[in-house]
């Protein structure tokens, strides 16, 4: 296989990238600061190349599911630098895969610079809490900070819908 996919996602790492977008005929592309950027000799992926990274990246009844339903959701990491939160999809014919960088820890309600009102939300005895935004606006990283903050301050059961 001439595509290194863990080479791949370490360089997403170091060049501090939010995602990594894989599809064929195109080169691997970087999402650095919104920006889509191409890694310096990246070549072309192929077919061949797709179905090699699903394969490296996936467990069998993981690949078992992508091939019934055309799309899959998973996790994938890099023990001791990364965890990616993973989507593979069937479009025109071949293989795209999408990884998006999920941080090692969650940062502070205040290093995010949210306004105090999501501390006084998430810790209501009841409620409904809806974050919305578009792709990469920080909804993810939201509800784990309200929710790290729920967890330090009480006890509580919370339940996560995501809808696509």
């Amino acid at each position: 296989m001439g595509v290194k996919i863990d080479e791949l996602l370490r360089l997403v790492v170091e060049k501090k990238a939010s995602d990594l977008h894989l599809e064929v005929p195109s080169v691997p592309l970087l999402r650095v600061d919104g920006v889509l950027t191409a890694p310096e000799g990246a070549q072309p992926l192929t077919n061949d190349d797709m179905e090699s990274i699903l394969a490296e990246i996936t467990m069998p009844d993981q690949r078992n599911t992508f091939l019934e339903k055309m799309e899959l959701d998973f996790a994938y990491s890099l023990p001791g630098l990364a965890r990616f939160r993973v989507n593979a999809l069937k479009q025109r014919g071949s293989i795209g895969i999408c990884c998006r960088l999920v941080p090692m820890t969650v940062p502070s309600i205040e290093s995010l610079g949210l306004p105090p009102i999501c501390k006084e939300l998430i810790l209501k005895p009841k409620g409904l809490i809806l974050v919305t935004g578009r792709t990469g606006s920080g909804k993810s990283t939201t509800l784990a900070v309200m929710i790290d903050y729920l967890n330090e301050n009480r006890a509580r059961s919370v339940i996560t819908i995501a809808l696509q």
